[in-house]
């Protein structure tokens, strides 16, 4: 009997062992593929399915050229950050409220004298009740006190209004409770109370003449040719360098190798090969073309421009195709501005 089980758990033991490794095998081949990108300090898994959904919704308006791409958000940081973050589009206004607690005053001479600057440079000033401005920005100002004006002790918020925000506004503005009233509102190195400073970060989204100096042209050419489609953008003065990612008929053919849609570039290419500043990819099955290869370019054309130029060869086309190259003025964020362009392909073959 004791040899009988002893056979037995011999038999048993290599068939428990295969059946476990070839579960582990089947359930890792049946996970779809992901990509993992660090957010803050969390970790976000991206399937194939997913990005290809993130992309259909910041994309379901064909009317929009700005383009929100929504991930996972990061993890909330440990520590309250002091800087407020502001967004705002080129062309409209935007409110910075800037407050100042348990002041007493019954006429506006006696509200308290508050200062802005940014960039370290002077914007606005409200002191002894009287409203300034550098002229450097569209402003005005407003007063409200809580509870009332005829209150003992009240917090009393002055809010600047910048009207007409450009995309060179960016940056962070400081406002400021002096601790006496100044004698000109441009002397530096004037005494700023400690402890009575506001911060705001206000990051503006450029429009699209602010972001493309010149607009992506429509491309012709004869089947058989390569083509070269060019996207050029504005660097901003705070903003980090423009990122691009472009698509072709709809599919996303190209994302920096550290951004999640890169996976889509991968998924579309097979082999994401990088050759110096040149990353090929071949567009087959993504158009009616045959499988030929495509690139993009980057190369700096003056010091306040990046360019990015997709070259399509030996185009065999059998209809136009749309191509959309897409660029981030901040990588802060996931909002990108979007131009079109269409590559015609002549049916006349090249002699």
């Amino acid at each position: 009997m004791d040899e009988h089980n002893s056979l037995l758990k011999t038999a048993v033991v290599p068939l428990l062992i295969y059946v476990i490794v070839f579960l582990i095998y089947s359930f890792s081949t049946a996970c779809p593929p992901a990509v993992t990108k660090a957010c803050g300090n969390a970790t976000c898994n991206y399937t194939i399915a997913t990005l290809e959904r993130i992309v259909q919704e910041a994309t379901h308006n064909l009317t929009s050229d700005k383009i929100h791409l929504v991930f996972e958000p990061p993890a909330p940081s440990a520590t309250r950050s002091l800087i407020q973050t502001v967004d705002v589009d080129s062309g409209a206004s935007v409110s910075l409220p800037c407050t100042v607690h348990n002041v007493t005053y019954s006429i506006p001479q006696q509200l308290p004298d508050i200062f802005w600057t940014q960039k370290e440079h002077f914007t606005a000033i409200l002191g002894s009740g009287r409203f300034t401005s550098s002229g450097a920005l569209d402003v005005l100002h407003s007063v409200y006190s809580r509870p009332s004006l005829t209150a003992p002790y009240a917090d009393v918020t002055v809010t600047l209004t910048v009207k007409n925000v450009a995309w060179k506004n960016s940056g962070d503005l400081v406002c400021s409770q002096m601790c006496r009233p100044p004698l000109e509102p441009w002397i530096a190195n004037m005494p700023l109370c400690t402890g009575h400073n506001q911060h705001f970060r206000l990051r503006v989204f450029p429009s699209a003449s602010e972001l493309f100096p010149v607009p992506m042209a429509n491309v012709s050419v004869r089947r058989g040719s390569d083509a070269h489609l060019t996207c050029v953008a504005n660097v901003g003065e705070v903003a980090s360098t423009p990122a691009f990612i472009w698509r072709f008929n709809g599919y996303v053919i190209y994302a920096s190798n550290e951004h999640p849609l890169r996976i889509l570039a991968n998924a579309v290419d097979g082999r994401p090969g990088v050759s110096g500043e040149v990353h090929y990819f071949p567009l087959t099955g993504i158009s009616t073309a045959k499988s030929y290869n495509s690139g993009v370019y980057f190369y700096s054309s003056t010091a306040t421009t990046l360019t990015s130029t997709l070259v399509v060869y030996r185009v065999d086309l059998h209809t136009s195709a749309r191509v959309e190259c897409w660029v981030r003025p901040d990588a802060s964020r996931e909002v990108w501005r979007r131009q079109t362009a269409y590559l015609d392909v002549v049916t006349t073959p090249v002699a």
